[in-house]
C-alpha cells in the first residue's frame, strides 16, 4: 500500500468516525497533507 493510499484509507475512517459520532462540517472536519506534495491538503 502507497502512502498516499494510506493517508486516504485513514482520511476514510476519520470521516466515518465523526459521521458516527454525528460530527458534521459545522462542528469539525479531517484533512491530511498530501504526502508527495506538502503543500496540498486532502479533505472529503
Amino acid at each position: 500500500m502507497s502512502a498516499h493510499e494510506r493517508v486516504v484509507r485513514d482520511l476514510v475512517i476519520a470521516n466515518r468516525v465523526l459521521a458516527n459520532e454525528c460530527v458534521l462540517d459545522a462542528y469539525g472536519h479531517i484533512s491530511a497533507r498530501h504526502p508527495d506534495h506538502p503543500g496540498r491538503y486532502l479533505i472529503s
